[in-house]
């Protein structure tokens, strides 16, 4: 009788060939980790503005719905690091109780001292126009932009 299953005395990868694999392997690990750390941090850098842009638009959209018949403003402390969002017609006469604060970890660049923007109850215009400038780790530019009809734009 034949035997047609034959033994086959190579049952498995030799010493070469797995060092090979894992020299690709690593070799493709290291080139993709400068590009895995610059998505990180743009993305960490991202975020932190989201949440500064989404403050902004929450602090309109509270004045446009008049909520306690009041406005709503938002208050830069450069010294601190944050935003606060605040209930009144401006920060030093505001509802102290209503306050809330984000702390950012961009490098701001631009404006150079505190900003106090208040959108009027009912109608959500802006009382001024502002660009805010932050720059992250990697050194990219992201700005906020309100314009004078209370848009407000992450670019």
């Amino acid at each position: 009788m034949l035997n047609v299953y034959k033994k086959n005395k190579n049952n498995g990868f030799t010493l070469m060939e797995l060092l090979i694999v894992i020299a690709i392997i690593s070799t493709l690990g290291l080139l993709s980790f400068p590009m895995y750390t610059h998505f990180y941090k743009t993305t960490y850098a991202g975020s932190d503005a989201i949440k500064i842009e989404n403050l902004l638009k929450r602090t309109r959209q509270k004045s446009l719905s008049s909520i306690n018949d009041s406005s709503f403003g938002v208050f830069l402390n450069r010294d601190d690091a944050k935003f606060v969002f605040y209930q009144g017609s401006s920060f030093e006469t505001r509802e102290v109780n209503m306050d809330q604060e984000i702390i950012y970890k961009l490098s701001l660049v631009s404006p150079a001292e505190n900003v106090d923007i208040n959108f009027l109850s009912g109608q959500g215009f802006p009382d001024k126009e502002q660009i805010f400038l932050f720059e992250s780790d990697n050194g990219d530019i992201i700005s906020i932009v309100i314009n004078k009809f209370g848009g407000i734009f992450l670019e």
